[in-house]
């Protein structure tokens, strides 16, 4: 089974289980520092670049919509380093540039969850939902991972069987949707292991 994939999705551990998406904003402008910001965040390693990022934002002439994207981008990199407050301050920007688009919402439900704001995790990804964009299934997976955190497993289960529905394919959903005993898993797939929890700052 393919894996959850969706307009430069990312899988990023934020939470403790299965891993919540963080939503790679795509920058079309080939060889441009925007760009390649948004390479970095899908080359996903431990100790990533923020030249490509800094230089977009700093000397690179983009529209409203790729100003955000970019600062989304660089706030997944600094949450993946664990630099919650600087990504958190990137995911405002972003929000505030562009609030049509969910990734921004969803992006910034990550950091919260990961520092244990739940509130505001919640209020994100409700957000996120009500959009109902191309990313509506990463919002009701990312919230039903929110849920299961809280203890909230009903709600959990609600969010995993919509989130279900709308990727089918999804082997973290289906697994997850597994362990909340609302579905058998294929003979094919075997349940994975939590991901870890990945440490470091803030954004």
């Amino acid at each position: 089974m393919s894996k959850l994939k969706s307009a430069g999705l990312l899988a990023l551990a934020l939470v403790t289980g299965p891993a919540a998406f963080a939503a790679a904003v795509t920058v079309l402008l080939n060889s441009s520092p925007a760009h390649e910001c948004f390479l970095e965040v899908e080359r996903d390693r431990m100790n990533p670049d923020f030249e490509s990022c800094d230089s977009a934002l700093d000397i690179q002439a983009l529209g409203r919509k790729e100003v955000a994207a970019t600062h989304a981008n660089r706030g997944i990199l600094y949450a993946r380093e664990g630099r919650l407050r600087a990504a958190l301050q990137d995911h405002n920007r972003a929000v505030k540039l562009a609030a049509e688009l969910s990734a921004t919402w969803i992006n910034r439900a990550n950091v919260y969850m990961r520092a244990q704001r739940f509130p505001e995790a919640l209020s994100d990804l409700d957000v996120a939902i009500r959009i109902a964009d191309d990313r509506l299934g990463i919002a009701h997976y990312n919230r039903a991972l929110l849920f299961q955190r809280i203890g909230d497993i009903e709600s959990a289960r609600i969010d995993a069987e919509k989130a279900l529905q709308l990727h089918p394919d999804s082997e973290e959903i289906l697994g997850f949707a597994w362990a909340l005993n609302i579905v058998e898993l294929p003979k094919e797939i075997t349940p994975s292991e939590p991901d870890e929890v990945k440490q470091g700052d803030e954004k």
